[in-house]
């Protein structure tokens, strides 16, 4: 009995991966929203060491000579990991598809020291696309910037008549707000964090999700974005994570 029921446990539990996995190479996890935190302000050679643990391999890296220059400039510049299989990826402009790593992992670098970090992630299906963001939303707002000043997001989702040529033109738009961690500050019913995660969790289909989380003590400015590719009914999610603030940059300028 006691065998019988470990191994139904088992089953159980390998049932609700597989159902997780969907197309995906890569399992759901948070590996790049945590690397994209952890790398941040550390060396370009510290940040790569730890995402080549991580599983991510090193596919474009600036020179010596054009690392000398960019610091020389002080400018900022780009080193990329990747992750995962190859995904079909079809360019809005054009009828071909290019073969695309299922993660991208991208480092900004100035003066030697990891300015910005994250990535994208591409997707076969929308719906597992929509799982992975569910699950980095989350674990964003509770463990990255659980003390967000300010945070806000926007599910676009498509009306269910509409076919696949005007799904631009059929959107329901929906705005959230102001679903901060503030003690005494009341949640404005429909517009705060607990209504956009009730709208999260009952997704099936969306044509474009994105959320902007911001904090100006320990400044840290971060933002998620899915796009839906329209006609191949794939997903892409792209995360940006850094210790800056990049209008109040510009500002002092």
């Amino acid at each position: 009995m006691k065998r019988t029921t470990i191994l139904l446990l088992w089953a159980a539990i390998l049932l609700f991966t597989a159902c997780d996995q969907g197309e995906m190479s890569l399992p759901n996890d948070y590996t790049l929203p945590d690397a994209s935190e952890y790398v941040l302000g550390k060396t370009l050679d510290e940040a790569i060491a730890y995402l080549q643990k991580k599983g991510y391999t090193c596919y474009d890296r600036p020179s010596d000579e054009a690392v000398d220059a960019f610091d020389k400039n002080g400018v900022e510049y780009l080193c990329m990991l990747k992750r995962g299989g190859a995904v079909p990826v079809t360019i809005p402009t054009s009828p071909y598809e290019i073969m695309e790593s299922e993660e991208i992992f991208e480092l900004w670098i100035r003066n030697d020291t990891v300015r910005s970090a994250g990535g994208v992630r591409n997707f076969k299906n929308i719906r597992d696309a929509i799982n992975v963001y569910r699950k980095w939303s989350n674990h964003t707002w509770r463990h990255i910037v659980p003390d967000a000043l300010d945070w806000s997001a926007t599910i676009a989702i498509p009306h269910p008549d509409a076919n696949q040529n005007e799904r631009d033109k059929n959107i329901e738009w929906k705005d959230y707000y102001d679903g901060t961690y503030i003690e005494n500050r009341d949640e404005i019913e429909g517009r705060d964090r607990k209504a956009f995660e009730n709208a999260l969790n009952g997704l099936t289909d969306v044509f474009e999700m994105n959320e902007k989380f911001e904090r100006q003590s320990r400044p840290k400015q971060l933002e998620m974005q899915l796009l839906n590719r329209g006609r191949d009914g794939r997903g892409r999610i792209y995360y940006d994570n850094q210790n800056r603030i990049i209008r109040l940059e510009d500002s002092d300028k």
